[in-house]
């Protein structure tokens, strides 16, 4: 029987020993896996915080983008604009150089480079050759009162188109004179336009010298 109770005593020794052996290892494992979590959280922070840099690097490259497109837009805008304006100033002054018929005007056929424009001296000839203040003097019959209040530079584009359309009662030496100066009959009308505005001019001035001196 004492025998028996002091087996009985080992065995309850053995049973808590691994009881308490078991428990360390518990105890041990659960500090480990503690452990583990402290590092995966560690690590997740590094991760967040590497992900933050890299979105805050993304974001400040698309800002200086955007910035350089559009600085871009604005200079191609800018280059547009001036290239727009160009071309509108070289239409302009092309236009400025162009006859009613589409023949552009050049200074050194029978008109002087001035402004406003005046006979040269070969379209001073070319005037007398053509008896061009005679025939401006029956135009100017019809087209006088047509004239009255406008400027001067009306007045001539008005003598353009007139002479642009009556080609028909244009001087019959019109086609000579052209051919004997290497020149055309078109480039010659500036010889009317030019005289017909003077004309005009003449007897409105004279118009207005009668009616002062009236009143």
């Amino acid at each position: 029987m004492q025998e028996l109770g002091v087996l009985g005593v080992t065995a309850v020794i053995g049973a808590a020993a691994a009881v308490i052996a078991a428990s360390t290892a518990l105890v041990v494992g659960i500090i480990k896996f503690g452990k583990s979590l402290v590092g995966f959280g560690n690590w997740t922070g590094r991760v967040d915080a590497d992900l933050a840099t890299v979105k805050e690097g993304v974001k400040e490259v698309r800002e200086d983008l955007n910035d350089s497109l559009r600085e871009v837009k604005e200079d191609f805008r800018d280059s547009l604009r001036e290239v727009k304006d160009s071309l509108r100033d070289d239409i302009k002054t092309l236009s400025g150089q162009m006859l009613p018929h589409g023949r552009a005007r050049i200074p050194g056929d029978y008109a002087a480079a001035a402004s406003p424009v005046i006979l040269n001296d070969r379209g001073k000839v070319a005037a007398e050759r053509l008896d061009a203040r005679g025939w401006a003097r029956r135009q100017s019959v019809d087209l006088l009162d047509s004239c009255r209040g406008l400027e001067e530079y009306q007045i001539y584009a008005l003598c353009e188109k007139h002479v642009a359309a009556s080609e028909d009662m244009w001087p019959q030496e019109m086609a000579k004179i052209a051919y004997e100066d290497a020149s055309d009959v078109y480039a010659l009308s500036q010889v009317l336009v030019i005289v017909l505005r003077d004309v005009l001019l003449d007897r409105l001035s004279k118009g207005k010298g009668k009616a002062q001196a009236a009143s």
